[in-house]
């Protein structure tokens, strides 16, 4: 599934949440409300309750699909960041093309099969860490860490067809994991809407994102 599909529908489902919002607040201002009445529509929190956000990501270049998930409480300065990207059009190797019973050792100093070449996968990224609210309304600081996940691969050839009906096949000789920081700031609008920028050290990019808070607080009407 191509990326640029995959945020399509991401935009699409953003766009019917918010359209949703606001159809169901003019419904009731229109139809379930005294004409005349001053009408108040405010978001109390219940206690204890926080807003989780879902954010599609991109890091950029090379990592275009991603998901973040910051969480914000209340009574608390600190919330809840998460986040992983990849590439999920560049994974490595699968099915037939993989021989997960050969190692390296094996083949190069018994088998004697012929080397043609090197792979690597396109790296994922997992961070965990903080939120932080600051002082502008809206604004929120967040920071992480996190690992840098990547694999390398060998492929040879078979010309007995034993180990690999096709000929060529890969095995998998090294998965290299590094540290990784990200950082930034999202700004969340008073409907919900969220946008995102920061970076990544490992690799070094710049991240880019779009979402919506989810789970808000509830909406109580009070008339005067």
């Amino acid at each position: 599934m191509k990326p640029t599909f995959l945020l399509f529908v991401f935009c699409c489902c953003i766009a019917t949440n918010l359209t949703a919002q606001k159809f169901a607040t003019n419904y009731l201002l229109k139809d379930h409300l005294a004409p005349n009445s001053e009408t108040r529509i405010t978001r109390r929190p219940q206690k204890g309750a926080p807003m989780v956000g879902l954010n599609y990501i991109g890091h950029f270049p090379g990592l275009p699909i991603g998901i973040a998930f910051p969480v914000f409480f209340k009574n608390s300065t600190l919330g809840i960041y998460g986040d992983f990207k990849g590439n999920f059009s560049n994974n490595g190797p699968e099915g037939a093309d993989m021989s997960d019973s050969l190692t390296q050792f094996e083949i190069e100093n018994y088998l004697k099969h012929p080397f043609l070449g090197n792979r690597e996968s396109s790296p994922f990224i997992f961070n965990l860490g903080v939120t932080i609210k600051s002082k502008t309304e809206g604004l929120v600081y967040y920071a992480a860490i996190g690992a840098v996940v990547k694999s390398y691969y060998k492929q040879y050839f078979d010309p007995s067809g034993q180990w690999s009906r096709q000929g060529n096949y890969y095995i998998l000789y090294k998965r290299e994991r590094k540290l990784n920081v990200t950082g930034g700031a999202m700004y969340i609008f008073k409907n919900g809407l969220i946008v995102q920028g920061g970076f990544d050290t490992t690799p070094f990019g710049l991240n880019l994102g779009i979402g919506i808070v989810f789970s808000r607080y509830p909406r109580s009407i009070s008339s005067k």
